[in-house]
């Protein structure tokens, strides 16, 4: 069994054979110390809280204290009809060991102190072991391992629909407990994730019944301390959470400007409806509530006020994402099946080279291929060779992902997933992703996008199949660098850790900017594409020379700046080589696809970027007419399709790139 949720650190349950009981297993952080984790757990803080929530199926009576370590309860929950409620009376000791941990016995009873009244309940059994150990100084692990039975005659599958949640929700109503009685000035960033989590966790059920969604938010906040005093001074916090939690897709408004004080009802349901649509098109949830803030002064006038809005919005956006359908879906799947279709097109392309019986650019073709999948196992194995642990069955899952080709749609879900850096893997998940994606590029994407123009130009057939593969071949590609570009130009550490290259992307209207960046790329990678196969058709010798020439300039740059040498440290012997490879990476990336990231001064340098995007554009046209001059054969194109193709690319170019920088 898999909780959904991301307030359990662990939660097992297995059920015995038949039915009829579950053992568990669950462990939490909790924020409260441990004492008062032991206080809840006995019973001794918890009857008015109780009372409260009545009418969630649990009743609570009053304890009896036999001393300071051991008291008696009882509780009773509502069944649905026909089934008959179900009571447990339990005896509860707890002790302190040596260390400053502390552990609890639970185990059910029968005593004169709750007589059973067979008419209306069925007595439960129960045995729970719980073990409440300090993290902080105001967090504690709870680690609960129990059995339960609900007794009686009943199918193991009605047992465990109740069982099963009861068992693992334990820790859960301990942090919502604490989240709704903890004071306001003494809420922390950890408390607030986790208010955030317990949340959605309670609502995520509910969202179908919109009534009863209202009414169970309307309660919470006014249950909840530092809720119900936001929602005091400002009416109108009601309907944006209500319509945050719900996470319904619909056409979002990024236009209202109004600050939190004259927000209206209307306004602030609006802003929570679009919280979904910026959700689902941003990489993480750090990136989603970064644009959020950017977006709504009335959301930035909250966090402002408010310590604990960011942390609690952040986690609700995590498990949001990771909930919706449109969420993790559009990143993973999306992603992976534009890569699948996109080998599925290289490899119809390799079989009709093959039967046009042009062998050698066929087998160019799939050693391209080969090269993009032994630099992802190569980064796979750089990055999860020192894992603690679970590394075999890491790089075995990886290592699948890549064979596959799927890779990128995992990498993808694990970013949207919120995954973080594990103890002894290399880089971040966002890194990685983008590692793999510029990996495909250099090796397969970009080289390979230029055979198939070469066979195109060069076939007497010229099928709609091969021009369909090479438009989804620029298409892919486009769509890497683009990704990347933004993915990491809207991450809020980024662009807090170097402002001067991250944030090209505007706070409003970033839907248009990542189009804009798409065609950007995409006319880029036409451009440079066309440029090397019409060139390499015309002289494969003179292709050479201005491939070799265009990085030489680069180097020489490089040289004369004294910035050659790469900033990953290691000695001289090993650093220029490793330096000229990953140079060449990076100029031919930039050259084809025009990534926005790789114009940081680390990389290419902004006046280097500008001057490879403009001499792509002017080399495009040049080779266009050197083509028309010098080309021969008899699949030679028409020379004034050639050259208006070109000028019809680069003036498109110019359009897009043009329309990007004025909304900027």
């Amino acid at each position: 069994y898999k909780a959904r949720t991301k307030l359990c650190l662990e939660a097992h349950v297995s059920t015995a054979k038949g039915g009829g009981s579950v053992l568990a297993h669950v462990k939490a952080h909790v924020s409260a110390t441990p004492e008062e984790c032991v206080a809840y757990v006995m019973g001794s803080c918890t009857p008015v809280y109780f009372e409260d929530t009545e009418g969630e199926g649990v009743t609570t009576l009053p304890i009896v204290v036999l001393n300071n370590h051991h008291n008696v309860g009882c509780g009773r929950y509502s069944l649905p009809y026909p089934l008959k409620d179900r009571e447990v009376v339990t005896s509860q000791i707890w002790e302190k060991d040596g260390r400053g941990s502390y552990f609890v016995a639970q185990i059910s009873t029968e005593t004169p102190l709750f007589p059973l009244d067979d008419e209306r309940y069925t007595r439960m059994k129960l045995t729970r072991a719980v073990t409440i150990t300090s993290v902080s100084a105001t967090t504690s692990c709870v680690d609960i391992v129990g059995f339960t039975s609900l007794e009686g005659n009943i199918p193991s599958r009605v047992n465990n629909t109740f069982t099963i949640p009861a068992n693992i929700a334990t820790p859960m109503n301990m942090q919502r407990f604490f989240a709704s009685i903890k004071d306001p000035a003494s809420y922390r960033a950890e408390t607030a994730r986790e208010l955030g989590l317990v949340l959605v966790w309670l609502l995520l059920p509910l969202r179908k019944n919109k009534a009863e969604f209202r009414k169970f938010v309307t309660d919470e906040i006014g249950r909840i301390s530092v809720l119900r005093r936001a929602q005091a001074k400002y009416r109108v916090l009601d309907e944006l959470l209500l319509n945050i939690l719900r996470n319904e897709m619909s056409k979002a408004d990024l236009n209202i400007r109004s600050p939190l004080a004259s927000l209206t009802g209307n306004e602030a349901a609006r802003i929570g409806s679009a919280f979904a649509s910026i959700i689902v098109t941003n990489a993480t949830p750090a990136n989603a509530v970064d644009e959020y803030l950017r977006v709504f002064p009335a959301v930035r006038d909250l966090a402002k006020e408010f310590p604990w809005f960011v942390p609690m919005l952040s986690a609700i956006a995590q498990e949001l994402l990771h909930d919706s359908s449109l969420g993790v879906a559009v990143r993973a799947y999306g992603t992976a099946a534009m890569s699948i279709m996109d080998q599925a097109s290289d490899t119809y392309v390799i079989y009709l080279l093959f039967q046009e019986g042009r062998t050698g650019i066929a087998f160019a073709f799939a050693c391209m291929i080969a090269a993009n999948l032994l630099f992802q196992v190569l980064i796979v194995g750089i990055n999860f060779r020192k894992k603690e642990k679970h590394r075999r069955r890491t790089i075995v899952l990886e290592l699948l992902s890549i064979v596959t080709f799927i890779k990128h749609g995992w990498d993808a879900y694990k970013v949207a997933s919120g995954e973080t850096k594990e103890q002894g893997v290399a880089f971040e998940p966002l890194q990685e992703m983008a590692f793999v994606k510029n990996a495909e590029l250099f090796s397969e994407a970009l080289p390979g996008l230029v055979l198939q123009m070469i066979a195109f130009t060069t076939s007497a057939t010229r099928s709609k199949a091969m021009f369909g593969s090479i438009l989804i071949s620029a298409g892919s590609a486009a769509l890497i660098s683009t990704c990347t570009t933004y993915d990491m130009d809207t991450s809020p550490v980024k662009r807090k850790e170097s402002p001067a290259i991250y944030g090209i992307v505007p706070d409003h209207g970033r839907t248009r900017a990542f189009f804009s960046m798409f065609f950007i790329s995409f006319l880029q990678i036409m451009a440079r594409a066309l440029t090397c196969a019409l060139l390499g058709v015309t002289n494969a010798t003179w292709l050479m020379t201005y491939l070799l020439a265009d990085a030489g300039i680069f180097i020489t740059y490089k040289s004369a700046r004294r910035d050659l040498v790469y900033f990953v440290c290691m000695p001289i012997s090993a650093a220029v080589p490793f330096s000229l490879f990953f140079r060449v990476v990076v100029k031919t990336i930039v050259d084809f696809s025009g990534n926005l990231t790789l114009r940081n001064p680390f990389e290419v340098g902004g006046t280097y970027f500008t001057f490879t995007l403009l001499t792509t554009q002017v080399a495009m046209i040049v080779v266009a007419g050197v083509y028309n001059e010098h080309a021969g054969g008899a699949n030679k194109l028409d020379a004034a399709l050639v050259t208006g193709g070109a000028w019809a690319l680069s003036a498109a170019w110019a359009g897009v790139f043009l329309f990007f920088i004025a909304f900027q």
